[in-house]
């Protein structure tokens, strides 16, 4: 039984060029898989984020992926968020990007 890796993004409006580049890593070794807009399965009349996701069967880079994920403008003043889970619960992770992270601005910091 091989382990399947759930990746869950939630994004700004507008986020598409970063997600397409997340999806390009993704595709460069597991062709198959592609995080999906499951923005309308989310609830509500106007979310006020953008959700993707995907599972990855035996995905073998997690921290790599995480680092692209934080290495990207996201833009907007919103946080954007990663999360990843494999099946067997050996690894989970939340990744949370915030403007002033990137900018070396702890958060709640001046």
């Amino acid at each position: 039984m091989s382990t399947i890796m759930s990746i869950v993004l939630v994004c700004p409006f507008g986020s598409t060029e970063n997600v397409n580049r997340l999806n390009k890593r993704l595709a460069q070794r597991y062709p198959y898989a592609a995080l999906k807009d499951v923005t309308a399965c989310a609830g509500g009349r106007e979310p006020e984020n953008e959700i993707y996701a995907c599972g990855v069967r035996n995905f073998v880079e997690p921290d790599e992926f995480a680092a692209l994920f934080m290495s990207l403008d996201w833009t907007w003043s919103e946080s954007a968020i990663l999360t990843l889970a494999d099946s067997d619960n050996q690894y989970s992770s939340v990744h949370v990007w915030r403007p002033q992270e990137s900018a070396g601005i702890p958060v709640g910091g001046k």
